[in-house]
């Protein structure tokens, strides 16, 4: 049973992925992380794609406990494929304490845009690789969907980006595969940040829970994201958009 969920989830993953691959001039990335936390470090890189005929002049904004933590924010790619973007400071050596935010992307032509989560054991000399996620922006909307699997393990995870100048609350709405309404919570997120949740901090799930949470904004647009941990070991989970 575990084989079958994963492998569907999984399934479903890449579909969505692929339909989340759009070139655009601006780009939402709803979390990002850089940092040390005991023996566990993490860092993000971004990575964009120009897709015009036209030099690309683009500049990333980190806000919430990230903020700053990009040493370079303006980079210019060549025309038709050219390929660049910068990593948050860890990456570079410099260590501080662990943060997380969101980030944007713009750019004056369209590319199209990721970000990669990297999950260090600081407890070996030199550091090895314990996880990573390649996830890709997440166009705002007003009602989105996330995959949910709590079995064998495994707990999902999301990240709500309210990149806006008003504070917001949101509807979280957990549903079986059948559309059994199991669990309801509101979620509430300050002007120009994120808030990063497991689903069952917010809401108690049924035993080996399979499903979806819908997030529904009913004033002003959000960003969301999807993460599926299993301990420290994760994969990316691109929302569904159902809103504009």
């Amino acid at each position: 049973m575990r084989r079958i969920v994963l492998s569907l989830v999984l399934m479903t993953v890449t579909h969505l992925t692929l339909r989340a691959q759009g070139a655009a001039t601006f780009h939402v990335f709803p979390q990002i992380a850089d940092g040390l936390a005991g023996n566990t470090a993490y860092f993000s890189t971004l990575a964009a794609v120009n897709v015009s005929p036209q030099p690309a002049t683009c500049t990333v904004r980190l806000y919430g406990g990230v903020a700053g933590r990009i040493a370079s924010p303006t980079f210019t790619l060549t025309p038709s494929g050219g390929v660049g973007g910068p990593n948050t400071v860890l990456a570079s050596g410099t260590i501080l304490p662990l943060a997380t935010g969101y980030g944007t992307l713009t750019c004056d032509q369209p590319v199209a845009a990721y970000v990669g989560y990297l999950l260090y054991s600081a407890a070996t000399n030199p550091p090895t690789l314990a996880a990573g996620a390649t996830v890709f922006s997440s166009p705002p909307t007003t009602r989105a969907e996330v995959i949910v699997t709590n079995v064998s393990g495994y707990r999902t995870a999301f990240a709500i980006a309210n990149d806006t100048d008003s504070a917001a609350q949101y509807q979280l709405r957990v549903l079986t595969d059948t559309g059994q309404q199991v669990a309801t919570a509101n979620v509430s997120v300050p002007a120009r940040s994120n808030v990063a949740k497991f689903i069952d901090e917010l809401v108690t799930l049924p035993p080996s829970f399979v499903g979806g949470a819908f997030i529904t904004s009913t004033a002003g647009l959000f960003s969301t994201v999807g993460l599926l941990f299993n301990g420290s070991v994760f994969i990316s989970e691109p929302a569904v958009n159902f809103g504009p």
